[in-house]
C-alpha cells in the first residue's frame, strides 16, 4: 500500500536551521537525579571567599519515591573553615517554562523559521514540575546543612536546585540541577519535534534524558536515524519498535507518534537504520528490507512507481547478482550503502554530489556498485551528507560524494565521483558517519572525527572557521559515535556516554542549553549503557 504523507516531506540540501523551543522542565515521573550543572562549588570573589556547595554531583530516587532527610546536603565555608549557624535557602524551580510548535526563539537570526513552527495539531505543553518548593534552615556547627525529604513527582524533566546564604553582608550561592526520568529500556534528550523523543511528549525539548515507554525489553539494538523518526530492534524477537514523523509501516498510522508502536516482526534481523525518510532492517541472511518515503529510489526495490508517496510494507532491495551477503548497511539523508562479504560496497538513492559513487551519473532504482580502486576491499562503510566512507584492508580510509563543510577529510570541494583517501589515518578499526562529519576509531581506541567545525561538531575545541583535517578530539576507549546534524555522541567501552556540540536544545543531557560544548562533555548520570542512537537533532540510550 503507498501513502502520501499528510505533509510532504521537505528536502535539506542545506544546514538546517534549528530552534530551542519547547523548554522542558518536567517535575516528574520517575527516578530523580540532580547533576550539578557548572561547578558544584561556587564561591564569592569577596575577600571573606564565603562559598556555598552541595555534596554530590547526582542524586537518584526510585519512581514516584523520595530522596530520604540527608539525601542533599549544603555545606558553606569561608577562607576560616566552615560557617556556622549560616541561614540557607535552598529553592527548587522550573529550569524555564515550556515551550511549544510557533515560536521563533532568535537562536538562528530574526525572523528565521525553525523547524516546527507553525506546525498545527500539536498542543503546547503545560509545566511538568511543582516547582518553588524552598527549603530555609541554618548550618550546623560543622557547616552543614541537611535537607529534609523531596518526593519525585508524575512527570519528566528537570529543576534548577539553587542554595543562596549571605554572610556578614558577603553573598555566595550554588546551583545543581534535580533531574526526573524513568527507569525505562530506552532514554532519550534533546530536540522533541513531532514526538521523536519517544517519552509520550508531542512537543517540548529534554535537556535531561527522558523515559521512553517502549516496553521494558532486554537486547535492544538503537537506530542510526538522519530524520525525525526513530526505530529500536528486539534481538531476540525481530519486532521493530518505532516512534516520531509517520513510522511507515503502519497502515493508517497518524503522522505524529510521541509513544513506540510496534511496526512488525521481522524475523532474523540484526540491524535497523534510516535515511531522513526511509528505513532499512538488515537480516541475518544478508537480505536487506526497505520501507518509507519512496523518492530519489530511496527504496532499492526496483519499483518506479509512485516515487512521492510512502511506502509502508517493507519491501526486498534488490542487489545484482554478483553481490555477496550484506554485512553492514549505513544511510544518510537521501542515500543508503551496503557492504558485502567480499568486501565490495553498494549504493543507492539520490545521485547529487556524486553520492552514488558509481561513476554512473544516472539515477538507477536498484543498487550499484561503488567504484573503490581496483584490487582494494573495504572491511567497514559509513554515510553522511550526500556521501560515504570505507576502511580498505590497510586501515586506510577512503571517501567519495560531498565534500563540502571538509566533509571528505580534505578542503572543501563540491563532490567527488572517484574515491579519495582521508589524510592522517593508518590504523583505523571501525567507522562512524552522521550529517555534516565522520569519525573513526583507532587500533588504540582514539578517536578521530573530521567535517564541518560549526557549532564544535568535531569536539576538537573550535566552532566554526572550518579549520581542515582529522582531529583528535581526545576521547579514548570509545565504542560507538552517532552523529546528528550540529553535535556527536560517544559511547566508551566502560558504559559513559559522551558528547560535544551544539546543545542548544539541551543534546548534552546535562540540564542546561550552553551552546557549543567545545570538548566531549560526560553525560551525568548513564552508566552502564549498551547502545546509543539519534534522530536528526536528539539522542537516545539503550539501559538493556
Amino acid at each position: 500500500m503507498n501513502d502520501t504523507p499528510e505533509t510532504e516531506p521537505a528536502r535539506s540540501d542545506h544546514l538546517v536551521s534549528r530552534r530551542t523551543v519547547a523548554k522542558t522542565a518536567a517535575w516528574a515521573a520517575p527516578a530523580i537525579l540532580a547533576t550539578v550543572s557548572s561547578p558544584a562549588f561556587a564561591a564569592s570573589s569577596s575577600p571573606a571567599a564565603l562559598a556555598v556547595s552541595f555534596d554530590k554531583a547526582l542524586y537518584t530516587v526510585a519512581p514516584s519515591e523520595s530522596l530520604p532527610a540527608g539525601g542533599v546536603v549544603v555545606t558553606v565555608v569561608d577562607a576560616g573553615g566552615p560557617v556556622a549557624n549560616a541561614r540557607v535557602t535552598v529553592t527548587i524551580a522550573q529550569i524555564d517554562d515550556v515551550g511549544g510548535p510557533g515560536a521563533d526563539d532568535g537562536v538562528d537570526g530574526p525572523g528565521v523559521e525553525d523547524p516546527g513552527e507553525g506546525v498545527s495539531g500539536l498542543e503546547r505543553p503545560t509545566a511538568r514540575f511543582a516547582a518553588g518548593t524552598t527549603f530555609v534552615g541554618v548550618t550546623s556547627p560543622t557547616g552543614v546543612l541537611v535537607l529534609p525529604l523531596i518526593t519525585a513527582g508524575a512527570w519528566q524533566g528537570a529543576l534548577n536546585v539553587t542554595a543562596e546564604t549571605t554572610v556578614a553582608g558577603v553573598p555566595a550561592s550554588a546551583a545543581a540541577v534535580l533531574r526526573v526520568f524513568r527507569d525505562a529500556a530506552i532514554v532519550s534528550w534533546g530536540y522533541n519535534y513531532l514526538g521523536v523523543l519517544g517519552a509520550g511528549i508531542a512537543a517540548g525539548d529534554a535537556v535531561v534524558p527522558l523515559g521512553t515507554t517502549i516496553p521494558d525489553i532486554a537486547g535492544l539494538t538503537l537506530g542510526r536515524s538522519a530524520g525525525v523518526s526513530q526505530f529500536a530492534l528486539d534481538r531476540s524477537t525481530g519486532r521493530i519498535w518505532g516512534w516520531g514523523y509517520g513510522v511507515p509501516g503502519i497502515p493508517g498510522n497518524s503522522v505524529v507518534n510521541p509513544e513506540p508502536v510496534s511496526v512488525g516482526t521481522f524475523p532474523g534481523a540484526v540491524d535497523v537504520v534510516s535515511g531522513y525518510y526511509a528505513h532499512y532492517a538488515l537480516m541475518s541472511d544478508g537480505r536487506v528490507l526497505s520501507w518509507g518515503y519512496r523518492a530519489y529510489a530511496m527504496l532499492g526495490d526496483g519499483d518506479t512507481a509512485d516515487q512521492g508517496g510512502y511506502k509502508r510494507t517493507p519491501s526486498e532491495v534488490k542487489f545484482p547478482a554478483e553481490a555477496g551477503k550484506i554485512v553492514k548497511v549505513a544511510a544518510a539523508l537521501w542515500n543508503v550503502y551496503a557492504l558485502d562479504e567480499n568486501g565490495a560496497v553498494w549504493s543507492w538513492g539520490d545521485i547529487a554530489f556524486e553520492a552514488r559513487g558509481d561513476g554512473l551519473g544516472v539515477r538507477t532504482w536498484v543498487p550499484t556498485r561503488v567504484q573503490l580502486p581496483e584490487g582494494r576491499r573495504a572491511t567497514d562503510v559509513s554515510a553522511h551528507f550526500y556521501g560515504g566512507h570505507v576502511i580498505m584492508e590497510d586501515r586506510t580510509v577512503w571517501g567519495w560524494g560531498c565534500g563540502l563543510y571538509d566533509m571528505l577529510g580534505v578542503p572543501s570541494i563540491a563532490a567527488r565521483a572517484a574515491v579519495l583517501q582521508v589524510p592522517g589515518i593508518a590504523d583505523a578499526q571501525s567507522l562512524f558517519g552522521g550529517w555534516y562529519n565522520s569519525a573513526v576509531v583507532l587500533g588504540d581506541g582514539s578517536l578521530r572525527t573530521w567535517g564541518t567545525s560549526d557549532y564544535a561538531a568535531n569536539g576538537q575545541g573550535v566552532s566554526g572557521g572550518y579549520p581542515v583535517g582529522v582531529f583528535d578530539n581526545g576521547l579514548t576507549g570509545v565504542k560507538k559515535v552517532v552523529f546528528n546534524a550540529h553535535s556527536g555522541l560517544a559511547l566508551k567501552n566502560d558504559g559513559s556516554v559522551w558528547h560535544w556540540g551544539y546543545n542548544g536544545s539541551g543534546e548534552n543531557g546535562n540540564g542546561n542549553r550552553v551552546s557549543p560544548v567545545l570538548r566531549p562533555k560526560r553525560v551525568e548520570g548513564l552508566v552502564g549503557i549498551r547502545d546509543i542512537g539519534t534522530t536528526q537533532y536528539s539522542y537516545f540510550a539503550s539501559t538493556r
